[in-house]
């Protein structure tokens, strides 16, 4: 059949030339939005039923098919798009001699592949499926992206009573850190020679011996509390939040002595920044306790930024808050259970997931409501005009408000990632009180 469709001229001044116009039309009972009047006129083809090439005939696409029957359904082929790009900046690669360094980038993307994504309104809340098909134009990245081993729980037993998100994976820093750094060693063209020698040239900051000379591959981050916003004037208390990361380390003489490093360079950094003069201003003020049988550090940066560390029984613990290593030792020795809302969402996770996150949804809102009133409050004094406080205070009330019933309809969420084959599998659940 025959369908119309409208295009609307956009002025190129407000796209900067990049958009002309966008096309819409209407068509079996779909909308289609199309950059450009060709592209509409062959989606309208099609679903008139020309048998011109499409992506439902795709093999990238039939990979990943399963998954189109969402209420909400995202396709990108990683590997298409680094072809496209590559035929349009390969003059300019070419040009300043990274030609090699290019081909790197496009191999990368076609290992990364097809990745898709699927969305569905359940009776109980939002389903959520995805997919990565995995190609093979990069053994290494192939290899860092599929050789993982499922994410153990024992971590989970350093679980505060007031955990809000918990996630647990099987990462490789090193791994990842290695392959960055041979493509670095392999194009003497961009003058780096490593990232290692660079950070440490500029930062001195030796990641190597402060870092991955005593990572594992296993890395848990409990959340118990959102960034906290100082009011007009007042610098807030805590401006990373307060979140807790659990490493495993093969050594605990060279992670103490790593995380001693690094952190001192960190404060003589911080005081260099926020110093007048620009001069690092001495030692920054530090701390330590024993709590179960373990040296908990605690250093405060800058104003607003505390880190506090500890190491035991092969992991290291770090928190960006005063309390949260001591909360987590306390609660292992104590042998206490995670929260109710996040210990029944970990009995959603299965065996061999090699990461997962849950978390209480319910509880986050909350304590963001609880903050909505300093926030707004914040950006109106910012403003720098006159302010109706009648209405602010009405609007802030508002807010809250429609977070609580946001807060009122929400549970528990979890997720979850397994490894088929050459294949990234990933499951994800939200419950919602209609």
């Amino acid at each position: 059949g025959s369908h119309d469709f409208f295009v609307i001229e956009l002025d190129e001044e407000l796209t900067d030339g990049y958009v002309n116009g966008v096309a819409l039309g209407v068509a079996d009972g779909e909308l289609v939005v199309a950059s450009t009047p060709d592209a509409m006129r062959g989606v309208l083809r099609r679903m008139a039923g020309s048998t011109e090439p499409s992506l439902a005939s795709s093999a990238s696409f039939s990979a990943v098919s399963h998954l189109a029957g969402g209420h909400i359904f995202s396709f990108t082929d990683l590997g298409a798009a680094a072809r496209a790009g590559n035929t349009l900046v390969r003059p300019l690669a070419a040009e300043f001699g990274v030609s090699g360094l290019l081909n790197e980038l496009v191999s990368s993307l076609e290992t990364a592949g097809v990745i898709a994504s699927s969305t569905s309104v359940t009776d109980q809340g939002l389903q959520s499926s995805s997919v990565q098909v995995v190609g093979d134009a990069n053994s290494r990245v192939r290899d860092l992206l599929l050789n993982r081993d499922p994410a153990s729980q024992d971590a989970l037993a350093f679980i505060t009573s007031d955990a809000l998100t918990v996630s647990s994976g099987f990462s490789n820093p090193s791994g990842w850190w290695a392959y960055l750094n041979s493509i670095v060693a392999s194009y003497p063209e961009l003058g780096i020679g490593s990232l290692d020698d660079l950070l440490l040239m500029f930062m001195g900051l030796d990641l190597r011996s402060s870092f991955f000379n005593w990572v594992g591959n296993e890395l848990t981050t409990v959340t118990t509390g959102i960034v906290s916003t100082g009011g007009i004037g007042v610098a807030s208390e805590n401006l990373l939040g307060e979140s807790l990361y659990v490493l495993r380390t093969s050594s605990e003489e060279a992670a103490q002595a790593g995380l001693e490093g690094f952190f001192s360079m960190a404060a003589m950094l911080a005081s260099s920044f926020t110093s007048l003069d620009g001069a690092a201003t001495g030692p920054a003020d530090s701390s330590s306790e024993n709590v179960a049988g373990t040296v908990v550090n605690t250093i405060r940066l800058t104003d607003g930024v505390v880190i506090s560390y500890g190491v035991t029984d092969d992991f290291v613990l770090v928190s960006t808050d005063g309390h949260s290593v001591a909360d987590a030792l306390r609660a292992r020795a104590a042998g206490n259970a995670a929260p109710a809302v996040i210990s029944r969402m970990l009995q959603q996770v299965p065996a061999g997931a090699v990461n997962f996150v849950v978390s209480d949804n319910e509880s986050s809102l909350r304590s963001l409501a609880s903050q909505t009133a300093e926030q707004i409050e914040l950006v109106a004094g910012l403003s720098g005009g006159s302010i109706d406080f009648a209405a602010l205070d009405a609007a802030t009330a508002g807010v809250e408000q429609y977070m609580n019933f946001l807060a009122d309809r929400a549970g528990g969420s979890w997720s979850w990632t397994i490894i088929e084959g050459d294949t990234v599998v990933s499951e994800s659940f939200a419950e919602i009180d209609w």
